[in-house]
């Protein structure tokens, strides 16, 4: 059986990509982001992975993708006439509108990771995104709308065609449940809502002993309401409840912290403000955008990290980080996943400021309580979202299908 991808927002596919090759699936991917591009990009964060690349990984980059996959057929002949020699495909991103022109006996799995499910197979979002600001480009308007509009209806229909969706878990973004159910009308699928984490090269880190209690967040920063143009309600990680709530800690104990931050996010500035009114700028460390090899050095060095505080829920950034066995301080959103995996998360649960500056302080002072919840948060992900597992899971349903 030979297994094709195209599409890998933040690394997402790749993962279980790399997962089949390893079980002896024959793989092709297709990497479609340039190079620059370092969050999406495997040899920024496998180190099995190097470029140049291997054979079983082509490079095959469109300028504006998300207009020219109105036209497949004509702007992605390449990757189609790559994806014509699989049995399956996994799409991702804009990848999805790729489907109806591939041959109808392909099955394909629609991997939809945010965006490309709430942003781009939106028909309500079209005269929001079809604005132009240039004033001596604003003559382009009408093709611009008919592109976009073309675009995402191949999308929906490569999502409607799938055999598999993978989304969210069910009552994270009641919104998008409804999109779902638009776009699959009566289609017979299957839906998968669990992750997959690469865990074979991730070793449990014991904590360095060090001056300051280490702070690591790895979350872009997005929270300033109203949110920037284009990024949806369930993007706001809200990180001003990190922020304060790292303030009251401080403002309590007057212990100095070790903060380190990463220069990413809509609300980079806004939150160096925020920093500056707390009082706690003089403690921060600000990073540029990292490779996802450097994001797990900080992993490893830290003694607390963070994830989303609003109203999504813990995926890849939190799980990696639990993976290392360090605590994370997030909003795990128990109230939906506590009835899907039957028992709480072993989070540091945390809606609001003082539930964070508790964490701090519990954290802190409270002898091995973190090493208790990082090597619990381990055990946790080895469990419940193991990789080869959920691989195991798609494979059975694609080759029940395919014997059909």
């Amino acid at each position: 059986m030979k297994i094709g991808f195209y599409g890998n927002v933040n690394c997402f596919p790749f993962r279980y990509a790399l997962e089949l090759k390893h079980q002896g699936y024959e793989v092709l991917f297709i990497i479609d982001k340039q190079p620059k591009h370092k969050l999406h990009r495997p040899e920024y964060r496998f180190s099995e992975i190097s470029y140049p690349y291997h054979d079983w990984i082509q490079e095959f980059i469109v300028d504006k993708p998300e207009l020219k996959i109105s036209f497949p057929n004509i702007f992605f002949k390449e990757p189609i006439e790559l994806l014509n020699s699989c049995d399956v495909v996994f799409l991702n991103d804009f990848a999805h509108g790729i489907k109806p022109f591939l041959k109808n006996n392909i099955l394909s799995v629609s991997m939809c990771s945010g965006g490309d499910l709430d942003f781009y197979a939106r028909l309500d979002l079209l005269e929001q995104r079809v604005v132009i600001r240039k004033k001596i480009l604003k003559i382009f308007t009408p093709l611009k709308k008919v592109l976009l509009k073309k675009s995402i209806l191949n999308i929906r229909k490569g999502i409607k065609e799938s055999y598999i969706l993978h989304y969210y878990f069910k009552d994270i973004i009641p919104s998008m449940e409804k999109l779902i159910d638009d776009i699959k009308g009566d289609n017979d699928y299957i839906r998968s809502m669990n992750l997959g984490i690469n865990s074979e090269d991730v070793p449990y880190y014991p904590f360095i002993k060090k001056d300051k209690l280490m702070i690591f967040n790895p979350t872009r920063f997005v929270w300033k309401e109203p949110l920037a143009e284009g990024i949806q309600p369930w993007s706001n990680k809200r990180n001003d409840i990190m922020i304060k709530g790292i303030g009251l800690f401080y403002k309590k104990h007057q212990v100095e912290l070790d903060i380190h931050f990463v220069e990413k996010g809509a609300d980079v500035k806004e939150s160096k403000q925020l920093c500056d009114e707390v009082g706690i700028s003089h403690m921060i460390t600000w990073h540029k955008e990292m490779t996802q090899k450097d994001i797990f050095d900080f992993y490893r060095e830290c003694d607390i990290s963070f994830d989303q505080l609003g109203n999504h829920f813990v995926a890849y950034g939190g799980l990696d980080v639990m993976l290392t066995g360090r605590p994370v301080i997030a909003n795990g959103r128990p109230e939906v996943l506590e009835k899907v995996f039957g028992k709480p998360l072993p989070l540091c649960q945390a809606t609001n400021e003082k539930d964070v500056a508790m964490w701090i302080e519990r954290l802190s002072f409270e002898n091995g309580l973190k090493e208790k919840i990082g090597k619990e948060s381990r055990e946790f992900v080895l469990e419940y979202y193991s990789m080869k597992k959920t691989v195991e899971t798609y494979m059975s349903y694609i080759k029940k299908k395919l014997q059909k």
